[in-house]
């Protein structure tokens, strides 16, 4: 029988638009832990802490809807901090992103800052990059969003796909997409007008803006058929990318504009499957004829993806209740 400290919290709860929470929680699930949403003023009143909390995106709290650093945005974290440490006896904050995406440039410093603060609150600080390790940072593979692929389907179009942002660099994918090439971009997109700047660049370039959710089943159909997958990103706010795990299990050819997490991994892939650019204008004299998908059975990074850490935190969970 279940034990009443043989539990673990999950912060957010859920997020809409992103599979990553979910696949935490199932991870955590199958390792025979079971996870709450976090409800702190009833969870205070119990006689017992919970195990475990896992902290994701706290940092976002710091920013208004404007990207500005709010005071208040700081006090309410460092609140949600002290009861999550209140009620649990071991927290692992997960370091997604330098600092929230649209934080404005005057506030950058600020809110790292308040970053710091924040992480060193917690029992461990962890990323999902190797090139944070030198830094302190514990390093956990990303969850796979499904199995990796056996077989690899040749596709018939390049593709983009996520969340359609602004600091995704997907302008200037447009802008600088070679004209006889065929490009699919799709994701959800909060911002309709976006849709449209991306829609007047297009011109008469094979480009397709699906601007809308996909179901998990439908996107995961558009990777399988896709030629490729291209990542715009070169944000300075950027440490890894969901899009580059999710388009690793299909071991799709990856376009990435060159950042700290690729360089990382770069050698793993034996240039094979990553192909890193300086800058986005490079999509112009690329060959695209001579990508060759990704070899997960010689990279040690897709290997070590395979990691099952949610089985060795829920073993250092359950040790730490027979203490």
């Amino acid at each position: 029988m279940r034990g009443p400290n043989e539990d673990s919290l999950h912060f957010p709860c859920s997020s809409q638009y992103n599979d990553y929470i979910e696949l935490l929680k199932n991870g955590l699930n199958s390792n025979g832990i079971k996870v709450y949403c976090i409800r702190p003023i009833p969870l205070i009143s119990r006689p017992f802490k919970k195990d475990l909390v896992l902290i994701n995106w706290l940092e976002n709290r710091l920013i208004n809807k404007r990207g500005r650093f709010i005071w208040y945005g700081f006090i309410k974290t460092l609140t949600i901090a002290a009861l999550l440490k209140l009620i649990t006896k071991k927290q692992v904050f997960i370091r997604h992103n330098h600092y929230p995406h649209k934080t404005q440039r005057q506030d950058i410093e600020r809110v790292k800052w308040a970053m710091r603060i924040l992480e060193n609150m917690f029992d461990r600080k962890s990323s999902h990059s190797p090139a944070l390790i030198e830094k302190g940072y514990h390093y956990i593979p990303h969850p796979l969003y499904r199995p990796i692929s056996t077989s690899i389907k040749k596709g018939a179009y390049f593709l983009f796909f996520g969340k359609l942002s602004r600091y995704k660099n997907l302008e200037n994918l447009v802008k600088y997409w070679p004209s006889v090439m065929p490009l699919r971009i799709c994701g959800y997109c909060d911002e309709p007008e976006f849709v449209h700047e991306l829609q007047s660049l297009i011109q008469d370039k094979e480009i397709v803006v699906q601007a809308r959710y996909h179901e998990r089943q439908e996107l995961e159909e558009i990777i399988e058929n896709s030629s490729a997958v291209i990542l715009p990103h070169q944000s300075e706010d950027m440490i890894t990318s969901g899009s580059f795990f999710y388009a690793v299990s299909f071991c799709k050819p990856i376009i990435a504009l060159e950042n700290k997490f690729y360089r990382s991994i770069m050698p793993d892939f034996k240039k094979r499957g990553l192909y890193m650019l300086n800058s986005i204008s490079e999509v112009q004299s690329l060959n695209f004829n001579n990508l060759e998908p990704i070899d997960p059975q010689h990279n040690n990074f897709i290997q070590g993806l395979k990691a099952n850490w949610l089985g060795e935190l829920a073993v250092e969970t359950k040790q730490g209740q027979a203490n």
